[in-house]
């Protein structure tokens, strides 16, 4: 499974991811990919394992993005290696390790209730050769209740393990845009995600939750950046580009001299004035 760096963690409702470039920890390669989990409840689920330390469940189970903690030694749970709260619910605590290739989970809530959970690795490889891709398989239509696209998929090549493991990671690429001033592309790649495939029909609730909100943030920032863009135009933005005239602006006038009048801009920019309609217009104003 492809694994992305974080922006950060989420609180357990999965609606905000805080703001930070800092891993939480390099997880073990052992623990990292998609387990599909079964606890000692009955209660069947999807489980991802991020590099940079994060969990989610990638299924109608998931509440957030737990942090996965090394365990402290001297703990009574010493032999657990990693310990994870948050994306099954408020007060629930899980310790994972992996033994023989299993993933093995114990989980303890605020009831004070045990469970025990085995997760088996969903991890098939490359999805995505001989001209399959993410964006032909995995587009989900809202309210179709059919997810992706069915004639991707044979044998091992299923939705759950091709689509599902790719939502998170894409949606923290696009999340990182804003911190290179991308806003624009962000907001666009965000919409696009939650609108076309991490939708409320795409099985993955956490996915949907984050997509949303980081479209919300990110047109935010892009709707700050449009409205200060008035306040750096030029006088040749204004009056020439502001038709469709792609004029450069004169060399910036040196203090104390007479400032270029708009009729010189004009002849400069146009010389062939009556043979233009932007030119035109320029002129009739």
């Amino acid at each position: 499974t492809a694994a992305a760096g974080s922006t950060g963690s989420s609180n357990s409702n999965g609606g905000k991811l805080a703001a930070g470039e800092t891993s939480a920890v390099a997880l073990e390669p052992e623990f990292v990919g998609s387990w599909s989990v079964r606890y000692s409840n009955g209660l069947t689920t999807f489980l991802q394992v991020m590099n940079d330390g994060y969990a989610s469940l990638m299924d109608k189970q998931g509440k957030g993005t737990a942090v996965l903690h090394p365990v402290v030694p001297g703990e009574a749970a010493l032999a657990w290696m990693y310990h994870a709260e948050g994306h099954l619910g408020i007060g629930v605590h899980e310790w994972f390790r992996v033994e023989a290739g299993m993933l093995r989970i114990l989980q303890t809530r605020s009831d004070h209730k045990l469970l025990r959970a085995n997760g088996t690795r969903m991890d098939i490889g490359n999805c995505w050769l001989h001209g399959y891709d993410f964006k032909g398989c995995c587009r989900t239509v809202p309210g179709s209740m059919v997810r992706g696209n069915q004639r991707c998929w044979t044998g091992e090549f299923t939705y759950d393990a091709c689509c599902l493991p790719e939502f998170l990671p894409r949606i923290r690429r696009a999340r990182r845009l804003l911190r290179i001033e991308e806003s624009r592309n962000a907001s666009s790649n965000l919409l696009d995600l939650h609108i076309n495939y991490a939708n409320a029909d795409s099985g993955h609730v956490v996915a949907y939750r984050q997509s949303w909100a980081g479209f919300e943030k990110a047109a935010s920032v892009y709707r700050s950046s449009l409205d200060a863009m008035p306040n750096n135009l030029t006088f040749a933005d204004v009056l020439f580009r502001g038709v469709g005239v792609d004029c450069e602006p004169s060399n910036v006038v040196i203090e104390g001299s007479a400032s270029v009048s708009f009729i010189e801009e004009l002849e400069r920019c146009c010389p062939w004035a009556f043979n233009n309609t932007p030119c035109m217009l320029l002129f009739e104003m």
